[in-house]
């Protein structure tokens, strides 16, 4: 049985009900059912299943993936296979181990003959690749129905990862785009179709697919890095506020997205000025002149030292505990970045 993940939740429990009565009926046989990955928690009803996940491409598997794929530059598909080899699959495993953005790093490296080691970069040339390689002037493409010039796309694409990233999601119903699409501004909703532009997310670009009645993003890190893009293109003060309202909602987890981190690559001297320095001199507000600086930072820097008995003998346990406040969350991930990358800073 294929396809899970497409009922309607309402039919979901009507569904499980009849499946366990006939599992009931034929116990001796054996059943597969295949869904889109959810957490653990969807599948707890499903206990007399064994839920099984397929795991991504190894570097043997993309290597072999690419072997397979006809491509009309044999040398060129050769010396992208002799990359992934010798460290390219290693520094870019969540796209190299996804075979349909596998495909799209191929693409790139056809149109700039390598992958750049900044993450921005790469994500940048992707989208471009994509863009430019469904141009409407090539019959043997998808033509894209939406017609805005690539800037306009771009930043329509921007405002809708911001608002769904916003409110956590990645993925949706077209009611839901609907909404989503009220809340752009009125110069851009005058130049947009909703349906011509979904159509070319989904079949130009790849970057969003359909499930049943749901969109998603076909992956999280291009919903990541147009967050990013569309910072970056903000004044000071709307990268500051947009920035500031992202981080002190804990929509951005640093340990587990790359939206900052690549808003910092972009133009770092804007990311200091308007987010990093601002938060340290809020940090800074309860410090008396008196006080010395650093000895201010080592008894109130957001990570706390924890030293206790272990469990399993005499000796002492060191840990270190993060405290709740997102902001000084964001400062510690940071300013631990900045010690690691640049440790001759001052």
């Amino acid at each position: 049985m294929d396809g899970y993940d497409e009922l309607y939740s309402e039919n979901q429990k009507e569904f499980f009900k009849k499946l366990n009565d006939f599992c009931d009926k034929y116990p001796e046989n054996h059943y597969i059912l295949s869904s889109r990955p959810y957490s653990e928690s969807e599948f707890i009803e499903f206990q007399r299943f064994t839920v099984l996940k397929a795991v991504p491409f190894n570097k043997e598997q993309a290597i072999s993936l690419i072997t397979k794929i006809e491509y009309p530059d044999e040398e060129l598909k050769n010396k992208f296979i002799r990359d992934l080899e010798s460290g390219l699959y290693d520094r870019h495993e969540s796209f190299a181990s996804n075979p349909l953005l596998l495909n799209i790093m191929l693409s790139t490296y056809n149109d700039y003959a390598e992958i750049p080691q900044k993450l921005h970069l790469f994500y940048y040339q992707a989208f471009d690749t994509m863009l430019s390689k469904h141009d409407a002037t090539k019959s043997y493409r998808r033509k894209m129905l939406s017609d805005l010039s690539s800037d306009t796309f771009k930043e329509c694409f921007a405002i809708f990862c911001l608002l769904t990233y916003q409110k956590a999601k990645t993925e949706f119903t077209f009611p839901e785009i609907e909404e989503i699409f009220k809340k752009f501004p009125p110069r851009i909703k005058n130049v947009l179709n909703i349906g011509s532009f979904i159509h070319d997310l989904e079949n130009c670009l790849c970057v969003l697919y359909k499930e049943g009645n749901r969109y998603k993003f076909s992956h999280r890190s291009f919903q990541e890095y147009f967050v990013a893009y569309f910072l970056n293109i903000q004044t000071d003060s709307k990268m500051r506020d947009y920035s500031f309202r992202l981080i002190e909602s804990g929509k951005f987890r640093a340990s587990a997205d790359s939206v900052f981190f690549m808003l910092e690559d972009m133009n770092t001297l804007r990311f200091n000025s308007n987010i990093l320095i601002p938060l340290l001199d809020k940090f800074e507000e309860s410090k008396s002149d008196e006080e010395d600086l650093f000895e201010y930072y080592i008894l109130n820097f957001p990570v706390k030292i924890e030293i206790s008995p272990s469990p399993s003998d005499s000796s002492l346990g060191l840990g270190f505990i993060h405290t709740q406040d997102n902001f000084q969350s964001f400062i510690y991930y940071f300013l631990t970045i900045l010690l690691i990358i640049h440790p001759t800073v001052q």
